[in-house]
């Protein structure tokens, strides 16, 4: 082999050392996104949210949904539908705290948080979570997830969906139009 060929391939080594040395540093930089949620929306047949002493619930039989002793309001399908799509795709993002001491900085805690809880059709929790508003990121939530003590921050901003008003979620029925009479002669 000629010297000017062990040249070439001295600095293709190090030029792949310095590649996979530049990857690996990449890796440790980008930040990882977990579904808070793993499942599918069709296995969700109710969901509670509740913030301090308010509480809303909602529940699917066959594929209609209602709002748990509201008999008088219907469910609205385009906020059921924006929740499906967006409130359970939201991620976790970046780790911001362990301590469970910070929890109430965050408004992650039993008293300041705002819990989801989401069931299947037995009426067993697949999902669990409590979502605290950001004071400084507006367009993403703190949240902590099941029985963990770790606080993420998410990737974007679901709190305005996880309503505990009725009214978000349901409307009065409109009434049935009068049937058009026929004013033809015979």
């Amino acid at each position: 082999m000629t010297k000017q060929w062990q040249i070439i391939l001295i600095i293709l080594g190090i030029l792949v050392v310095l590649y996979v040395i530049d990857n690996y540093g990449q890796q440790k930089l980008s930040t990882s996104t977990d579904s808070i949620f793993p499942f599918e929306k069709d296995d969700v047949y109710s969901f509670r949210i509740s913030k301090g002493i308010d509480l809303l619930e909602l529940t699917r039989s066959d594929s209609i949904w209602t709002i748990t002793n509201q008999d008088s309001l219907v469910v609205k399908p385009v906020i059921l539908n924006k929740f499906f799509d967006q409130s359970l795709k939201v991620k976790r993002e970046s780790l911001i705290s362990k301590n469970p001491d910070k929890w109430s900085t965050y408004s992650v805690d039993d008293s300041t948080g705002t819990q989801l809880i989401i069931y299947d059709e037995n009426r067993s929790e697949i999902g669990r979570a409590v979502f605290g508003r950001s004071k400084s990121e507006w367009s993403k939530n703190f949240v902590r997830i099941g029985d963990e003590k770790e606080v993420y921050q998410t990737n974007t901003n679901i709190m305005y969906q996880l309503q505990t008003r009725p009214t978000y979620w349901g409307e009065k029925p409109k009434p049935p139009e009068p049937a058009a009479m026929d004013t033809t002669d015979s």
